[in-house]
């Protein structure tokens, strides 16, 4: 189980701080003044984060001691599990290959064929296509095609 209870705590502090510092130094005092305030509140600050921390810290180790009390006894079942099931599932992943490759194969050959079915009717077509067009331009325009 991950533990990512510090970088929240680490984040919190770290927003308390900004905040802080944000606050006193857009505060319409002087620079000396600010300067004493950021060192009386710097200490207060910094209590304040460790009291914060030190709370959140007392709040997840009950929960993380049951989560491993939890966890603990279960986990070389699981593991057992995950190792009696992965053969099973390598074995069903060939056999289900072994299966589909002569399907597999027989759709590639038949897309082949038809790809090259298909581009030969399209060539007739367009063959076709050109004669006819040739003939009702020559027909429309026959002064312009005397001698083709």
């Amino acid at each position: 189980m991950s533990d990512n209870s510090g970088s929240g705590v680490n984040a919190f502090l770290l927003g308390l701080i900004a905040g802080g510092v944000l606050g006193v130094l857009f505060a319409p005092d002087k620079g000396e003044e600010t300067r004493k305030k950021l060192k009386k509140n710097y200490k207060e600050w910094y209590k304040k984060a460790l009291e914060v921390a030190e709370e959140l810290d007392e709040e997840a180790e009950p929960k993380v001691e049951q989560a491993t009390q939890m966890i603990t006894p279960i986990l070389p079942a699981g593991r057992q599990v995950v190792q009696e099931v992965k053969p099973i599932g390598q074995e069903v992943t060939a056999e289900a290959r072994e299966i589909t490759q002569p399907y597999l194969e027989k759709a590639q050959e038949a897309v082949g064929e038809g790809l090259t079915s298909a581009k030969q009717e399209l060539d007739r077509a367009v063959s076709h296509a050109r004669v006819e067009l040739k003939k009702r331009v020559q027909r429309s325009r026959p002064r312009f095609f005397k001698g083709v």
